[in-house]
């Protein structure tokens, strides 16, 4: 019999480099043989997605409960949160419609020299707003003296962003065109459309970027990913976040435990845009991955027994948070002895403003919550 809940679900540690490259079908699992990990597979460990969205109010409100019960020294942060999201909500106001530019890649060039022009007025525009208000900012504070700094990258990674979606690589368009003949020739269904929208995605690596971008807009700090491994009855399931963002309890300590974990999803994911379940909206390996993602962090995780991650699929986010009652002592096996819920928001689109300033106060908080011990430390020396 194995002594620990760690022990139990056979959770193993490795720290890995990221790999950038990676699509969601590329995650493993091994039981003699290949495959993704499935919602399915959830399903059958007791856990389930809920049947629709939380409000993002009622989602950060679960979070900071749970934090706080288990780190009841954190500060709230309530009024630094609040001044933050309000000054970036104020000057970072740029806000595009990607969908519906991808729709019009191929309208020759001199349409998509006039959206970038006009989309880089905005952002310089921010630019500017932006650094006259840092002019204002008492900088003995640690939050104030890094946000402009923090402001200006993420609108660097904005405009490389724009640059790649309108100008993609040459050998990205001779794929895109060869793939299209032959899906073409193949199926001339709907499904020809889907595959064209696919293919004129940019590198993954772009995003990539871009998503450690949004992250360091809120003072999120990443760590190394962790390849961790659990059991789960005859399948061996590896499980390595792209993005990781940890959580030390003390100045100068090792992050140990983890704050939030990224999935990234490649392509065009979302099947039902129409609905607000995320059963239907999203593949079942994507759902599979980021519910396996969950459970492993769970004994690391600083809301533990819960946990907490996010979807990005292109500039789209959604929060997802697992939820696992656990009675005192019980060790965390799967199949769940109690049904395990994933609570999700609906979808945010950073490009857009007014979704980029529904998040605010979340990634606020948590990029607060993950810097207190270096700024309570700056404030005693």
């Amino acid at each position: 019999m194995r002594s620990s809940s760690e022990e139990q679900i056979g959770l193993s540690n490795s720290e890995e480099d990221d790999e950038t490259g990676k699509s969601f079908t590329e995650r493993r699992l091994t039981d003699g043989g290949t495959g993704t990990f499935q919602y399915r597979d959830l399903k059958n460990a007791n856990i389930f997605y809920s049947e629709k969205p939380d409000s993002i109010e009622e989602f950060m409100q679960d979070i900071k409960v749970d934090i706080l019960k288990n780190f009841p020294e954190i500060p709230d942060f309530e009024s630094s949160v609040r001044k933050l999201s309000s000054r970036t909500r104020d000057n970072l106001l740029f806000s595009f419609d990607l969908d519906n530019i991808l729709k019009h890649l191929d309208d020759g060039y001199a349409h998509k020299n006039y959206v970038e022009v006009e989309w880089m007025k905005q952002i310089r525009s921010d630019f500017v707003r932006a650094e006259q208000v840092d002019k204002a900012l008492n900088l003995t504070d640690m939050f104030d003296r890094h946000w402009f700094s923090a402001v200006k990258n993420f609108l660097i990674s904005t405009m490389s962003l724009i640059t790649t979606i309108l100008n993609p690589p040459d050998d990205g368009q001779s794929l895109h065109k060869y793939k299209k003949a032959r899906k073409k020739r193949k199926n001339k269904g709907s499904k020809l459309v889907e595959s064209a929208e696919r293919e004129q995605r940019p590198l993954q690596s772009v995003y990539h970027h871009y998503y450690t971008r949004i992250g360091e807009l809120f003072f999120l700090k990443q760590r190394a990913v962790v390849n961790r491994t659990f059991i789960f009855g005859d399948k061996i399931v590896s499980s390595v976040p792209d993005l990781a963002y940890g959580f030390a309890s003390r100045p100068v300590a090792v992050q140990k435990n983890v704050l939030l974990s990224l999935v990234e999803v490649e392509g065009k994911p979302i099947n039902n845009d129409m609905s607000e379940c995320l059963e239907d909206k999203l593949d079942s390996d994507v759902l599979g991955r980021m519910g396996s993602e969950l459970f492993a962090v769970v004994p690391h995780s600083v809301m533990f027994p819960n946990s907490l991650g996010m979807i990005c699929m292109g500039t789209r986010i959604i929060f997802v948070y697992l939820k696992i009652k656990k009675e005192p002592g019980e060790l965390l096996i799967l199949p769940l002895k109690s049904k395990g819920i994933i609570q999700y928001t609906r979808p945010f689109d950073i490009l857009k403003a007014q979704d980029r300033g529904d998040v605010c106060e979340i990634l606020y908080w948590l990029g607060c919550v993950q810097n207190h011990c270096d700024r309570e430390l700056l404030l005693t020396t």
